[in-house]
């Protein structure tokens, strides 16, 4: 018995066996761990079973009720952390941050999640600390899933089932694969570890008002909605990246994205026919599909379909709040009033 305890969900423990592989086998020696917790009677069950080999990343932490809202770490040395989930910079980049507070005792913590917090998304690992209460991943080092057998549930993918290059303007679209490479390049490297998710099929690309290259598409990290990144590049080869928040695919206007330095606002609705106004000037001239407009921008009109027109009201506000998504824009009648017209 490497450890037992009680949870607030009931009994845990981890059971080791020290076990040598079969010839051919390259594990060689290792440790067998098996994960035993709950189930929904309270009866002891096993939830997973994990090996432990060096040089090999397994898990150190395991679910013990079936909703998965216990969960106990082992304290594998200084520095384990966990976390319950992503955040999403105003860059565009995906990060966890690791709680490194956790309550420990006799080799490990018992931690209950967070209103909306799902085992399937946490994650231990070795973490840096800066200040001694969080800290980034080490550098190189991965982080481990949380074992939670059943329990988990599949990733889903929900990113935009949109395909191709949009432009923005009248000119033709780009090759896709030289789009697609260039906005990868410039977007992946600010991840600071692995993430499972998937990447745009579908960018939105052109010139901003000061002669940058714009490109705009979405990804979906593990079982969130997918978020929305631009990628601007100066004539000098400047990157900038920003994160344009959640994408509704529901909505009238699934992609909203306001650029820096008033560039404006980069909008797409695929299959839609798109106009922008401010205030109550005049209506801009329709784009298909995707539209670069002015980053006073109040309101945008979408005709998709057979449907009738709908007037979407740009939130005004400008970067990405943390930690939640960026605002949502509203619906308003086609004869409303705008908002008052965005400012840098």
């Amino acid at each position: 018995m490497a450890w037992a305890g009680s949870t607030p969900a009931g009994p845990a423990a981890v059971i080791a066996q020290q076990a040598h592989a079969s010839t051919g086998d390259p594990r060689g020696d290792f440790t067998a761990d098996g994960f035993v917790g709950v189930d929904g009677s309270g009866a002891p069950r096993v939830v997973a079973a994990a090996t432990r080999v060096e040089g090999v990343v397994e898990p150190t932490s395991f679910v013990v009720d079936p909703p998965g809202r216990v969960v106990v770490v082992l304290d594998t040395g200084p520095g384990t952390g966990l976390a319950q989930g992503v955040v999403y910079g105003a860059d565009g980049a995906v990060s966890r941050n690791y709680d490194v507070d956790l309550p420990w005792g006799d080799g490990a913590a018992v931690v209950t999640l967070g209103r909306g917090a799902s085992a399937a998304d946490a994650r231990t690992g070795p973490v840096r600390i800066p200040d001694g209460h969080a800290g980034d991943p080490i550098a190189g080092a991965a982080s481990a899933f949380v074992s939670c057998g059943p329990d988990c549930i599949t990733p889903t993918v929900h990113r935009l089932d949109w395909t191709g290059v949009l432009p923005l303007g009248t000119g033709a679209a780009r090759d896709e694969g030289v789009v697609s490479q260039e906005w990868m390049k410039a977007f992946y490297p600010p991840m600071r570890e692995p993430y499972s998710g998937a990447f745009s099929l579908w960018f939105a690309d052109g010139t901003t008002p000061d002669g940058r290259r714009v490109t705009v598409g979405d990804w979906a990290v593990e079982r969130d909605p997918s978020h929305t990144v631009a990628v601007l590049t100066g004539p000098a080869g400047h990157v900038t990246t920003v994160g344009g928040g959640a994408v509704d695919q529901g909505a009238a206007l699934p992609v909203h994205v306001r650029l820096p330095d008033a560039q404006g606002w980069v909008v797409a609705a695929k299959g839609g026919t798109i106009r922008g106004r401010s205030g109550t000037g005049p209506w801009s001239a329709p784009a298909t599909d995707a539209a670069l407009l002015p980053d006073a921008t109040a309101q945008v009109e979408v005709v998709r379909g057979q449907g009738g027109p709908a007037v979407v009201e740009l939130p005004q506000t400008s970067g990405l709040p943390q930690p939640s998504p960026a605002a949502s824009p509203t619906l308003a009648s086609p004869g409303a009033t705008a908002a008052p017209s965005a400012t840098g």
